[in-house]
């Protein structure tokens, strides 16, 4: 349980992250650029990841996973007929 409310806090820290870079972001064709924005900054914590020497105390695969996760949820939402 620990493990998976780390890799929560770790998304929600991405996100946090990804959300000023968004802000100042040049929008994309659509309605919801922010969401495609969130989606890049994901792929890019993902490559961070996948190319850490270290596993973050145990946490690595489990934010891999929610990251995966969150990036599938978030292509969902772009792909909603309201974000079009």
């Amino acid at each position: 349980m620990k493990k998976a409310h780390v890799a929560v806090s770790m998304l929600g820290l991405l996100l946090g992250l990804a959300i000023p870079s968004v802000i100042h972001a040049t929008p994309m064709a659509g309605h919801c650029p922010r969401i495609h924005s969130a989606i890049d900054a994901i792929k890019e914590a993902q490559k961070e990841l996948a190319s850490a020497a270290h596993d973050y105390c145990g946490h690595k695969k489990d934010a891999q996973e929610a990251l995966d996760n969150a990036v599938r949820q978030l292509r969902d939402a772009e792909s909603c007929d309201k974000c079009k």
